[in-house]
């Protein structure tokens, strides 16, 4: 009877695991909905910011959150928080009165396998949702015209400066904070295997009376000067951190790295004893470490599939060589998802199948006796 009453507890315990993971199928479609916290805010209690859970959330729902704390556009610190809406920030950092901060919240869904308050695992998430924000600078930006006009500013504290074609006034100023990279990969850690040899972050924006000016597609080109943690390479590339990260046309003139990114936005800098490959041949021809150049692009199918003749030259393989064959094409993150899930659910079903034949056979040999 003990024998029976576990295995039925265990057949349960199955059941109900698939009741946990066979709905969650369904739910990955709801990840490219735009979430938004609301009302971010200091709660009272040390230094502990909460904020509300987005309002076109479902009660079922699960989110990931970034929080940053800034200081005249300067992102001084930046925490995470999955599921709970609120975080601490660090007594060390703010060391003014809370409200002269200025807090952003940002939400992206996740799909939750498991019991969020004890136990569980992340099979998926979405994409980051817009910024919400309270604080001196939290007000929404400001729009900028772009015009013939052509206005160059400067950031007095590292000397960045910036060249555009726009109609601002005469009181628009440049920031151009840098970020630790150590935060941006702790917030992003994705980004770590895209920015290989990452040194610095910059902040760029162009503000207006206190107000961040929205410029849209102007094109600005942008002068950063090589300060010693720079210098510690000898070569250097500008990534723009848009949606995905985009590899910038880089030049060094004298000491400054200059460059024309879309919009004003994140810059990464990336640093390497190796030269850059060329932005525009890159998508072309990558060339390989081995000849002396670094790069953010994986090898093409062509270039990789070489062989040596045993002189140092390189002669492509022919087509029927099994070498020539063409890669599986990658699956998506989302595929990958599912096909977890879908693993976990067949797992369920055959575990169940084969406690109820271990049953059926205890149940028959039981019964000769």
């Amino acid at each position: 009877m003990k024998i029976r009453a576990t295995w039925k507890k265990r057949i349960w315990g199955m059941a109900l695991a698939l009741c946990i993971t066979l709905p969650a199928l369904a739910q990955p479609a709801l990840a490219a909905e735009e979430y938004i916290p609301g009302n971010p805010r200091w709660s009272g209690y040390k230094n502990q910011v909460q904020w509300d859970k987005p309002e076109n959330a479902g009660s079922s729902d699960s989110f990931e959150y970034e929080a940053h704390l800034l200081l005249e556009g300067e992102v001084l610190e930046n925490q995470t928080s999955e599921i709970q809406p609120y975080v601490f920030f660090s007594s060390d950092t703010v060391t003014l009165p809370q409200e002269e901060y200025t807090i952003r919240v940002r939400a992206r869904w996740i799909m939750i396998v498991g019991d969020p308050d004890g136990q569980y695992m992340v099979a998926d998430v979405g994409d980051w949702g817009p910024w919400a924000s309270s604080g001196p600078e939290a007000d929404g930006p400001a729009p900028a015209a772009a015009g013939s006009g052509k206005v160059e500013l400067t950031f007095p504290d590292n000397g960045v400066s910036v060249s555009l074609q726009a109609d601002l006034s005469e009181d628009a100023e440049l920031y151009a904070d840098t970020m630790a990279a150590e935060s941006l990969l702790c917030a992003d850690p994705g980004l770590e295997a895209q920015l290989p040899g990452l040194l610095s972050v910059y902040e760029i924006s162009i503000r207006q009376s206190g107000r961040r000016l929205e410029l849209g597609d102007i094109p600005i080109e942008i002068r950063i000067p090589l300060n010693d943690h720079l210098k510690s390479q000898s070569h250097h590339q500008a990534v723009y951190l848009g949606e995905e990260p985009e590899p910038l046309e880089t030049v060094s003139e004298g000491d400054a790295l200059i460059f024309e990114a879309p919009s004003p936005g994140r810059i990464a800098i990336l640093g390497s004893d190796k030269p850059f490959v060329p932005v525009a041949a890159s998508s072309d021809s990558p060339q390989s470490e081995a000849s002396g150049t670094a790069s953010m692009e994986s090898k093409t199918p062509e270039t990789s599939a070489q062989a040596s003749d045993g002189n140092g030259s390189e002669e492509p393989v022919s087509p029927d060589s099994p070498q020539a064959e063409e890669p599986e094409p990658e699956k998506d993150d989302g595929e990958t998802s599912y096909m977890a899930v879908g693993l976990i659910v067949a797992a369920a079903v055959a575990a169940g199948v084969t406690a109820f034949i271990l049953l059926a056979r205890r149940k028959k040999a039981s019964s000769h006796k």
